[in-house]
């Protein structure tokens, strides 16, 4: 399809949602919307390659629209947007059921022997009594679980994909970006919604006691935070203590690292993407600088300006 490309953006998530491609055609000669109309639900491999070689293969996805548009003035386009291979209809259904007596691994197979999907990562050995999804499509429902266990689930091609979010967070910076490097950037710095720890009470009436556990930063992270408020509650079912501890950190972590957030574009680079650490540096970003993780890429070619990039980040070092 390049000859014809005039655009090209792929959006790369850490967790929660699907990547996604779109990118469109030109179609003055009608080809596009003639003999060669693609098929909806087509499979299809996208690929950013440079100059120099480096490539960023953005996976394999599945067609699922096409917008035909023009004008008197000017020539015909063909707009084309593909989700991840493995994100079909049926698993963006909205259904209800209920698991019972499995562990958080036992319901993540379900659901990918379900959808021919299959699972990679580590999946912590809990076991909950009773999870239900309600109106939710499964990738809700399993990014919303995952997540309350410190989760990051996603969906990869065919593949469903966990990881610990203290594993993943904190993991050394892949490359160090200086201003001269990037285009725009803006970051927040805030003390809203940080907390010194986590209280995580939940009165089981079938045991006929208060199941909790309380987290504090000195356990999750190795360096001060800034918080406004001593503590938070999580309020959420809790059937077993190690539910209830893996929930408590969870909260806290995901609550204190929202301290810093911001945005940068900046020329492309296929080692940017969603889930890598970079490093902003202190003696030249000075109370912005530190590490940060990417939660979300977009890659853009277009004939006018080239490969771009904007990231989505979060600060996950010290000022």
């Amino acid at each position: 399809m390049s000859n014809y490309l005039t655009s090209l953006t792929y959006t790369d998530h850490t967790g929660g949602e699907s990547d996604e491609l779109s990118f469109d055609l030109e179609d003055s000669t009608g080809l596009w919307s003639g003999a060669w109309y693609p098929e909806k639900g087509a499979d299809l491999t996208a690929k950013i390659i440079m100059e120099d070689g480096r490539t960023l293969s953005c996976g394999d996805f599945t067609l699922d629209e096409i917008k035909g548009s023009g004008s008197r003035d000017g020539g015909d386009t063909m707009t084309i947007k593909a989700l991840a291979a493995g994100i079909n209809q049926s698993i963006r259904t909205r259904i209800s059921y209920a698991h019972e007596n499995k562990t958080l691994r036992e319901i993540a197979q379900t659901i990918a022997s379900k959808y021919g999907l299959s699972i990679v990562g580590n999946i912590p050995d809990v076991t909950i009594n009773r999870a239900t999804q309600k109106r939710e499509t499964p990738l809700h429902f399993l990014s919303r679980i995952s997540v309350e266990y410190g989760i990051v689930f996603s969906v990869k091609g065919k593949k469903m994909v966990f990881t610990s979010i203290f594993d993943l967070e904190s993991a050394a910076a892949v490359m160090q970006l200086f201003k001269k490097d990037v285009t725009d950037w803006d970051i927040t710095d805030k003390t809203a919604d940080t907390y010194l720890q986590a209280n995580t009470q939940y009165h089981s009436a079938k045991q006929k006691k208060v199941i909790g556990y309380t987290s504090n930063n000195n356990e999750i992270f190795d360096r001060p935070v800034n918080t406004k408020r001593d503590w938070i509650n999580v309020r959420t079912r809790t059937e077993t203590s190690q539910q209830a501890e893996l929930k408590s950190k969870a909260a806290l972590y995901q609550s204190n690292t929202k301290q810093r957030e911001g945005h940068i574009s900046l020329p492309g680079d296929p080692i940017l993407v969603a889930g890598i650490n970079i490093s902003l540096p202190v003696s030249e970003w000075r109370s912005f600088g530190g590490i940060y993780h990417i939660t979300a890429t977009s890659h853009k070619v277009t004939r006018s300006d080239g490969y771009t990039a904007s990231l989505d980040i979060k600060g996950l070092g010290t000022k």
